[in-house]
């Protein structure tokens, strides 16, 4: 039996030696197959590894070519914004697109177009000058690219332009399209009903377009219904004092302002290498609406006791008509070389009278004419070397006389004045390399003015300089200087005695030089222009200045003279920014010192001015809903003083399209708030015996609200399909700032 089972048991260890056996293979294969999967593990985490570099490569590439392909571009004289559907988005017209470009901003009670909070602008359209109205009404998918040229140089930098706005449209527009619109200004808390409309604006624009010709013209009738409170202190060193304050519970100053403008204008494609444009601006000012009323109560206090009180008044009204026709002539021979040439000639004739009487029986009558017949000539010439190198030439000729009639308190004056002025300017533009580019020139000007006799000649040189350094694809320097030369204004060299009231006259001054002003700057722009600081120096040796001295009848006397030490130091920067997809904002900043000196005065202080907007676009319904904010009230130096001009602001509006966006309704409301704006305008002037103080409080502007409506007629299309495609395509790679 012990044998059986020691058999029995012996197969048991034969099988469980086999079962080993089986089970040592088995984990000998496993443990092929584990080393085999942790080399397989290890393959896929180095090639994880590579995988996540070149992620992290392709992303800084792809950070660098959005850079690149951005939709604003700083070039060396100008910045570069392609109009994208981004930009057009809730837009009605061209205006409400250049409110959304990089440092430009528009005023709705002024309704002025500034760039960098400066309103000295001129807007061209393809290169030329037309009608404002025009331009700001051109329907946005017209416009392909905006150029803004700061501090120009050539004819706009002589003419005294602080900046140009170049549109640039689309070539393959066919079509007509009518364009009605109107803005109307409330004032809601007005203390009569008569003074509840401010201001009512209504346009017109017709424009037609074929292959060859461009034919449009515009109509506006602006109405402006002022109506607010001003003040004025006189302190006098031998203890007089005279306050000008409103009477009763009304405002004392009323305003109306009405003006008509036509114009008709026509472009005409001879072929690809000749274009000719014409265009006529009639504007019409009649007295009977335009008028102004200033109300005051007169109290004269001597060592404090009240020694007069009685009541003055002054009145006024103006009748304006001016006319300009231009014509122009462009001729591309073959792609490198460009002429331009243009001809414009304009007549001016205003009638204006001031009356001012008191109770204490002192009155003023005064009348006045000025005529003015002017005309200018300009041929500029452009070659292109390579894609690196052109030069541009230019020749200018200005020609104007003026006739001034006046007669004050029943005794005649006139006054004529006559001025040639002969323009050259050129520049060089040179790519040097890839990092480093450059603009040299120079505008020279020569004035031979002749004032009622007195005979001057002047000379102006106006250096320019532009160098560009591009630090990275993100960050570029720009070094600008510019020089800026400006006449002398008829009322500045005028030399009438124009009474302003009983102790208040002002003086021109026919002998004022025309001021030259020294300007030097550094530009940084930063991510494409998304971020840009800009400190910059001007100063200048003659500039044009408000004057004045105390006669010794106690007459202040107001007049003009160029001043031996101007400067002023500042830092512009300017931001815009999409915050979401949605939401974008955009801001420009101007701080700055201002200092005079000039026969042992000076007078010097610190200002700042500044623009914001933040936008909401909704692209399924088309709302565009905005906040604005602008601090314009300028605080413009003299040598005794200051002069408060323009205006504060903080607003709110909806825009709402309809009708495939034919009909555009926008309701504006002015924020009634004292947060970071000033409502007083005016002026302040001081000498060792005299001081005078004015306000003028616009703070009806917190209590308004403008409704705007406009309706486009279009029957335009896109005539080049393969050009728009690729426009399409263009803009969807640049995805930029906007």
């Amino acid at each position: 039996m012990d044998s059986v089972k020691c058999t029995k048991d012996s197969a048991k260890c034969t099988k469980d030696s086999a079962k080993c056996t089986k089970d040592s293979a088995k984990c000998t294969k496993e443990s092929a197959k584990c080393t085999k999967e942790s080399a397989k593990c290890t393959k896929e985490s180095a090639k994880c590894t590579v995988d996540s570099a070149k992620c992290t490569k392709d992303s800084a590439k792809s950070t660098k070519e959005s850079v690149k392909t951005s939709s604003l571009e700083n070039m060396l004289d100008r910045d570069v914004q392609i109009v994208t559907d981004k930009l057009k988005a809730g837009a009605s017209s061209a205006r409400e697109v250049l409110e959304k470009v990089n440092g430009v901003s528009y005023d709705p009670y002024t309704k002025a177009i500034k760039v960098d909070n400066i309103n000295k602008v001129k807007i061209l359209v393809d290169g030329m000058e037309k009608d404002l109205e025009y331009i700001k009404n051109l329907a946005p998918d017209r416009l392909k690219k905006i150029e803004v040229i700061r501090d120009p140089g050539g004819r706009y930098g002589l003419e005294g332009y602080s900046a140009v706005i170049n549109i640039i449209l689309k070539k393959d527009y066919v079509g007509s399209e009518i364009y009605l619109g109107d803005d109307y200004m409330l004032d809601y808390k007005a203390i009569k009903p008569e003074y509840r409309t401010v201001q009512n604006n209504v346009n017109a624009t017709l424009n037609y377009v074929n292959n060859n010709i461009n034919l449009y013209g515009s109509y506006n009738n602006s109405y402006n219904n002022f109506n607010f409170n001003t003040s004025m202190k006189k302190q006098y060193s031998d203890g007089l004092v005279i306050e000008d304050n409103t009477i009763n519970n009304d405002v004392n100053n009323h305003i109306k302002e009405y003006s008509n403008n036509y114009t008709l204008g026509v472009d005409y494609y001879l072929n690809p290498k000749n274009t000719i444009s014409f265009e006529s601006d009639i504007s019409v000012q009649p007295a009977s609406n335009n008028t102004t009323n200033l109300l005051f109560n007169v109290r004269n206090y001597f060592q404090g006791t009240l020694t007069d009180n009685y009541n003055s008044q002054e009145t006024g009204t103006s009748k304006e008509l001016i006319t300009t026709n231009t014509l122009y002539y462009i001729f591309k021979p073959d792609e490198n070389n460009e002429f331009n040439a243009n001809f414009s000639y304009s007549y001016l004739n205003h009638d204006y009278s001031t009356n001012y009487h008191d109770y204490l029986l002192f009155s003023s009558n005064q009348l006045g004419n000025d005529k003015k017949n002017s005309s200018k000539f300009y041929l500029e010439y452009t070659h292109t070397f390579s894609s690196i190198s052109n030069l541009e030439l230019g020749y200018g000729n200005v020609w104007l006389k003026e006739n001034n009639s006046f007669v004050a308190m029943s005794l005649p004056y006139s006054f004529t004045y006559d001025d040639i002025r002969q323009k050259l300017y050129g520049y060089y533009s040179l790519q040097a390399t890839k990092k480093f580019s450059l603009k040299l020139g120079a505008a020279g000007e020569t004035s031979t003015p002749d004032a009622d006799g007195i005979k001057k000649h002047y000379y102006l040189l106006e250096p320019y300089a532009d160098l560009k350094y591009n630090l990275s694809e993100l960050v570029n320097f720009k070094l600008k200087y510019r020089a800026e030369g400006t006449y002398p204004s008829v009322d500045e060299t005028n030399p009438f005695i124009y009474i302003i009231d009983k102790e208040n006259v002002k003086i021109g001054n026919p002998l004022l030089q025309p001021e030259l002003v020294h300007k030097i700057s550094l530009q940084a722009n930063i991510i494409s222009g998304i971020l840009t600081f800009e400190p910059y120096y001007h100063f200048s040796n003659n500039m044009i200045a408000e004057t004045g001295y105390l006669r010794s009848d106690n007459i202040f006397v107001m007049d003009y003279n160029n001043i031996s030490n101007y400067t002023r130091r500042g830092l512009i920067a300017r931001l815009t920014i999409p915050l979401t997809k949605s939401l974008f904002l955009e801001s420009n900043a101007d701080i700055f010192n201002n200092a005079m000196k000039y026969n042992g005065v000076s007078n010097e202080f610190n200002f700042w001015t500044m623009s914001s907007q933040l936008i909401y676009q909704n692209e399924k319904f088309g709302t565009t809903i905005g906040l604005k904010y602008q601090k314009n009230l300028v605080k413009d130096i003299t040598l005794l003083g200051y002069q408060n001009e323009n205006n504060d602001l903080w607003i709110s509006f909806i825009q709402q399209p309809f009708f495939k966006q034919r009909l555009n309704i926008m309701l504006l409301y002015f924020i009634p708030t004292d947060f970071g704006v000033n409502y007083d305008q005016g002026s302040f002037k001081q000498t060792a015996s005299y001081q005078e103080i004015k306000y003028a409080d616009i703070s009806l502007i917190k209590n308004l609200f403008m409704f705007q409506v406009n309706y486009r007629i279009s029957k335009g299309k896109s005539a080049k399909n393969t050009e728009k495609k690729i426009d399409k395509v263009n803009e969807k790679t640049k995805k930029g700032i906007l």
